[in-house]
This record gives structure tokens, sequence and C-alpha cells, in this order.
């Protein structure tokens, strides 16, 4: 794991240029984009170096 790098969890939010590793995808991203859905609930766009960019969502309590 990188300097800084958090593993992707659904229940927690992000900032812009937040670095995670999504543990299904087995791949590193970058935040580029957050989009406010509701409370502090987010659509993330990530930029992954291996599957390229995906939308996640983020700040879900389970």
């Amino acid at each position: 794991m990188r300097t800084k790098e958090k593993v992707f969890n659904q229940e927690e939010t992000y900032r812009k240029c937040d670095i995670i590793f999504h543990p299904v995808f087995k791949d590193h991203g970058t935040i580029i984009q957050i989009d406010l859905i509701q409370d502090k609930q987010q659509k993330l766009v990530v930029d992954f170096e291996k599957v390229g960019q995906k939308k996640l969502l983020a700040g879900y309590k389970a």
C-alpha cells in the first residue's frame, strides 16, 4: 500500500485527490470528482490505474 492511501470503505467520506485502493478491483485510483447526493453521501469518480474511471458511492452507513 502507498503512503496516505486509504482502502475504499463505502461508509467513509472522501475528498478530491484522495488516493484509494479498491479491494474488489485490486487497483489504486485517485478521486477526480465528487458530487454530494444528500447529507454526507457522495458519488465519486475515481481514475484507477488498471481499470480506468469508475463511479462509486460513499458515505453510506450500513
